[in-house]
């Protein structure tokens, strides 16, 4: 099932059979090297691993139990690559070439493979927003700290004259 994170984020994490909330999903860890969804940051402490998740509701993620939220120090794949490197949500996107598509707003994952899918970037100040895009997980060409560097290059703009249509 395809997710928009701007529709689960903040959604609560409870136990099975009960309302007990535990946490709200506050972030997305992904792998930086295959798409993959390796944990969601629940609160700002723990992590939920995809595997651990045994329901989506429209309402809330449902667990089984509440030993499975843990540091995100104890997720291996989190240590190997870096906190900051595998945190996706808010990172700046960039071409090879340098050029600034803007920063991470919103991604679809699927839920059934945990993997993430498309990401919506655009460039902001404020509340005003400008120059959306929508990219593939095959658009990216690496993942660091810092940013997403993207295989594509922006349009190049037309040097060519336009010819004026005839009058009718």
């Amino acid at each position: 099932m395809k997710k928009m994170w701007s529709q689960i984020s903040g959604i609560p994490v409870t136990i099975h059979e009960s309302d007990k909330v535990l946490g709200k999903l506050n972030g997305a860890f992904i792998h930086p090297e295959t798409g993959s969804i390796i944990a969601f940051l629940v609160g700002f402490s723990r992590v939920l691993v995809p595997v651990d998740i045994e329901k989506w509701s429209k309402d809330s993620i449902i667990i089984s139990d509440p030993d499975v939220l843990v540091s995100p120090f104890d997720i291996l794949r989190i240590e190997q690559f870096g906190f900051r490197r595998t945190y996706f949500l808010s990172k700046k996107v960039k071409s090879k070439k340098g050029y600034r598509y803007g920063t991470i707003k919103d991604f679809t994952l699927d839920t059934t493979s945990s993997s993430l899918l498309t990401f919506e970037v655009s460039k902001g100040f404020f509340w005003v927003t400008w120059g959306k895009r929508i990219f593939s997980w095959t658009d990216i060409f690496e993942i660091t700290e810092s940013a997403v560097i993207l295989n594509c290059e922006p349009e190049q703009k037309s040097k060519e004259k336009l010819e004026p249509l005839p009058a009718f």
